[in-house]
């Protein structure tokens, strides 16, 4: 999945296009950033981490619809990272497709591409 900037962070579950919530990015470095907007700027200060639980957002795509994003934990070396709740593993974004179903807009998989092909 390829993500289109900025990337907006929501509260998880229903009305989720509507509830902007702040999210603290924790860099490396020890410097901590609170936002409710991801830019590809954020992505090239550095490696950073969630604070608390993993991240949910939406972007627009190039076809101006909004596709949610489930288990954002980080970034490593400039890619955005997501959490596996079936193998318990970060892994980078591309290793997650976007789902079929479009229940409230377009969504990824919350399972990574390995452990739903089984």
């Amino acid at each position: 999945m390829k993500i289109v900037f900025p990337l907006y962070f929501t509260k998880k579950g229903k009305g989720w296009r509507k509830s902007p919530k702040d999210t603290t990015l924790k860099y490396k470095d020890g410097t901590i950033k609170t936002t409710r907007i991801l830019n590809k700027s954020d992505l090239q200060c550095g490696d950073f981490k969630i604070n608390g639980k993993p991240a949910f957002g939406y972007f627009i795509n190039k076809k101006g619809e909004q596709i949610r994003v489930t288990n954002i934990v980080g970034c490593k070396k400039g890619k955005l990272r997501k959490w596996c709740p079936k193998c318990k593993k970060t892994k980078s974004l591309k290793k997650f497709d976007l789902t079929g179903r479009n229940t409230a807009g377009k969504r990824d998989q919350s399972q990574c591409s390995k452990c739903r092909a089984g």
